[in-house]
């Protein structure tokens, strides 16, 4: 069975959910990067005035009122929709929340090049713009400073795992502050929609001080990478104790902590996330995200751990789709989020849409008995998100 959940990751689809509150943006311009003006290489689905940056469209700097007036018709056809005979649940919603979005610097994207192909950088108005044409009312935006961990150091020069360049620690530790303001900045033009999270390496002894800088900044929970960390010792590792560390401050914070766990090339992987899951489930941890299904077939029932569902294949057969909703249940339906893994990069408006519609096909009327109900695709998309963030 557990093959079967190393193929199939996530997935995304839209049923009811709030309108995004109006009248909320603020009028400081983002800065996003050394020049403050906004760029992205993947080109937004609105055109772009040159010489500002500024994107042109609806959303919060284009026609906000056909928004709302998008989003009332689009409140008022769920009645009627749902009064059809062969209504699909995750067909009527408007709107999800989505828990996993991704925007980097153009700072770090000029100090990590093997990154520039895969993830964008968005200005605010652009992220929200996006967010109205995907019918997204919430959005939680991941900083890029987990990039920044080490996979090895020799004396102050530090490779960093994501793409193996080399900077010196001082160089690491100023990438990461910048990339955390960065994204503060990003999240400032509507607090109420974006919810930024803060990111830090794993492996530095300043990280502490890093989120609380970040919590100064206003951001909101924490993105954390373990792919470079084995924590197979969990009593006694290094690595464990500061992951034991960074978790105690981000729930004495009120923090939610997504991590994406990755265990490839590790000696014991099995080890490594028996323990990482002890770990994250140790009295007084904070609410914990466990990005792209992962370790689904590895947990327990009831164990209070949440799923990001990005990354779900959408080639996955009938019975693969079930047995993935029973693990869902077993684990808690209320405790499975909406995510898209959201980069901006690579047709980014049509990324929504896409898991949309691979979460379609987990529903009850695409695969039958099993799949899932029309509520509980609405608390997929959207009330386990709100409750969770308290939006």
């Amino acid at each position: 069975m557990r093959g079967i959940f190393a193929i199939v990751a996530l997935i995304t689809a839209g049923c009811a959910g709030d309108a995004p509150r109006s009248g909320q943006h603020r009028d400081a311009a983002v800065s996003l990067d050394d020049t403050g003006k906004s760029a992205y290489d993947a080109g937004p689905n609105f055109p772009t005035d040159s010489a500002s940056g500024s994107e042109k469209g609806p959303g919060p700097q284009g026609d906000s009122g056909a928004v709302q007036s998008d989003l009332a018709q689009a409140d008022q056809g769920v009645a009627s929709d749902l009064a059809r005979p062969d209504a699909a649940g995750p067909r009527l919603a408007a709107y999800a929340v989505d828990v996993h979005v991704h925007t980097v610097s153009a700072t770090l994207r000029a100090a990590m090049p093997a990154i520039k192909p895969h993830l964008a950088q968005l200005s605010g108005p652009t992220l929200l713009a996006w967010m109205d044409r995907a019918k997204l009312s919430y959005a939680v935006v991941l900083s890029g400073g987990y990039l920044l961990s080490a996979s090895a150091r020799v004396g102050a020069l530090v490779t960093l795992a994501a793409d193996g360049s080399s900077v010196t620690l001082s160089k690491q530790r100023s990438l990461v502050a910048q990339e955390n303001q960065y994204l503060a900045n990003v999240v400032s033009h509507d607090t109420s929609r974006l919810i930024g999270f803060c990111a830090v390496p794993l492996d530095e002894d300043w990280v502490l001080e890093q989120m609380s800088l970040c919590r100064q900044l206003g951001l909101r929970g924490l993105k954390l990478l373990i792919q470079p960390v084995s924590l197979q010792d969990v009593s006694g590792s290094a690595a464990a104790s500061q992951l034991r560390a960074i978790l105690k401050r981000a729930a004495d914070y009120r923090w939610p902590v997504l991590i994406h766990p990755g265990f490839a090339g590790l000696p014991n992987p099995t080890a490594t996330r028996n323990a990482l899951l002890a770990l994250i489930q140790e009295p007084g941890s904070p609410r914990v995200i466990l990005a792209h299904n992962a370790l689904l077939a590895d947990r327990k029932s009831g164990d209070g751990l949440y799923t990001d569902i990005s990354l779900l294949s959408s080639s996955a057969s009938s019975a693969q789709r079930k047995a993935i909703v029973a693990h869902w249940r077993r684990t808690g339906i209320d405790k499975v989020l909406f995510a898209t893994d959201w980069i901006g990069a690579s047709a980014p408006q049509r990324q929504p849409e896409i898991m949309r519609s691979t979460l379609l096909k987990m529903h009850q009327s695409q695969i039958g008995q099993g799949g899932l109900t029309d509520q509980e695709t609405k608390m997929i998309l959207h009330d386990n998100a709100k409750a969770l963030l308290g939006i």
